[in-house]
């Protein structure tokens, strides 16, 4: 157990106060809470928040980047980033109340360094964080020792609304590329077989490949992704990587392990 004095020399003196639109609160919220139900919020002068989740199963994983440039009002005092622990409920007790049209405002001090403060619609919510010691760290997506086989731009959508489709009873489905033909289709098995085929954009693969792929693991990753283009990377048992703009200055990835044969 840490004594009083080595708690403060591990504590990031700072302050911050941010307002951000409650609708990309919102989406962001979604994304997150279909992974897990409590997270690291890093706020930084450059980069603003950066936060992220992976699954216990350490099969998938969501990272999300909201620059600065992005909230209504963002300041930012420290020499360090600042790491904070946060039970997402005890966020969305507040979001769940407003429109897309408002805003909140998160404000910290290292001063009061357990609690983090929400400001919305004259309400104001003191958060009791939790150790970060007690969470995990979303790990950044290595890329293959060989490198990814192929990556090119889709509509997230239409992966989206196929994954809904998937009958309930298969838990898992082939992403099959043609280097060829430059197809990318989606396959699930079985007698009645779900298939989608889709010509992207942007072109770049170097073999043919069929993977599987988790259905509820791929479909919590995105979960929420709307309607844009989305850049995937991925390979012959490779995992898929799925990077997209979730809007101006909000930046996106999923990552899904193979389900391996």
């Amino acid at each position: 157990m840490k004594s009083q004095s080595e708690e403060n020399d591990s504590l990031v003196v700072g302050n911050f106060s941010a307002t951000l639109s409650a609708g990309h609160a919102k989406d962001l919220l979604k994304g997150l809470e279909a992974l897990g139900d409590q997270t690291i919020f890093t706020f930084s002068a450059d980069k603003g928040l950066e936060t992220g989740m992976v699954s216990n199963d350490v099969s998938t994983l969501i990272r999300c980047q909201l620059s600065p440039e992005l909230f209504d009002e963002y300041t930012f005092v420290g020499d360090a980033p600042i790491k904070l622990g946060v039970v997402l409920e005890r966020v969305k007790d507040i979001t769940k109340t407003l429109t897309t049209k408002d805003t909140l405002k998160f404000e910290y001090d290292s001063k009061q360094p357990n609690v983090l403060l929400i400001d919305a619609n004259n309400m104001r919510r003191t958060i009791r964080l939790v150790k970060l010691g007690l969470l995990k760290e979303v790990p950044i997506m290595p890329i293959p020792e060989n490198g990814w086989d192929y990556n090119f731009d889709i509509p997230i959508k239409s992966v989206k609304d196929y994954l809904r489709a998937v009958p309930k009873g298969l838990s898992e489905f082939s992403v099959i590329v043609n280097q060829s033909m430059e197809t990318f289709t989606l396959l699930t098995s079985g007698e009645s077989p779900l298939e989608l085929s889709l010509v992207p954009e942007n072109w770049n693969c170097t073999a043919d490949s069929r993977t599987h792929y988790g259905v509820e693991k791929l479909a919590a990753g995105i979960s929420m992704a709307k309607k844009t283009n989305a850049t995937i990377y991925g390979g012959d048992s490779l995992p898929v990587l799925i990077q997209w703009n979730h809007a101006e200055n909000f930046k996106c990835e999923c990552g899904v392990a193979p389900r391996m044969k």
